[in-house]
């Protein structure tokens, strides 16, 4: 129910505000998904007794957001009760430009935050060896497991770097137990 929700605001969001507006929208996504990891603003949120103008209002002077047509867009959300769903109709938003520019994109799941080189290495290792455009987010999870997924493509690639380390340990000793 909720991909069928953010899918329809996001083709709504294209449609009212433009793909210029929304693209300038997508580079705040690091500030917006920051701010709805907050506790305090979460229980704003989600407190049924703050009126929904106050919640939009709240939102919209944190990210400095002063455009009419997204402060429009926004209040909107804020008053159907679906302002909840606005990092998620985002993501959809960032999906439909990607199938736009046929370019496939690339979620880098790992514990810690990974250099910038590195991500741009596996965007043009993937472009060099599948071929296309690539576009990578990096997501943060709990798993002591790095996992790169291509949803457009169905791939998925994941690995362990303490169980790399410990087999890559193993290999060494077992090449010194034989003598090479």
């Amino acid at each position: 129910m909720k991909s069928i929700l953010n899918s329809r605001y996001a083709n709504a969001f294209l449609m009212s505000m433009g793909r210029k507006k929304c693209e300038s929208l997508l580079c705040e996504f690091d500030k917006i998904d920051t701010l709805y990891q907050e506790k305090f603003f979460c229980d704003v949120l989600n407190n049924p007794f703050v009126e929904c103008g106050v919640k939009s209002e709240l939102l919209l002077d944190v990210l400095n957001i002063r455009d009419e047509q997204i402060c429009a867009g926004i209040k909107t959300l804020a008053s159907s009760g679906r302002l909840k769903l606005f990092p998620m109709i985002l993501k959809e938003i960032s999906n439909i430009i990607a199938l736009d520019n046929q370019t496939h994109r690339v979620i880098f799941y790992s514990q810690t935050q990974v250099s910038r080189d590195l991500l741009n290495l596996i965007v043009n290792s993937l472009s060099e060896r599948i071929g296309g455009n690539f576009e990578i987010i990096e997501e943060k999870w709990e798993k002591d497991l790095f996992k790169c997924v291509v949803e457009d493509l169905n791939l998925e690639i994941s690995f362990s770097q303490e169980m790399f380390v410990k087999q890559l340990k193993e290999q060494i000793l077992n090449t010194f137990r034989k003598g090479v």
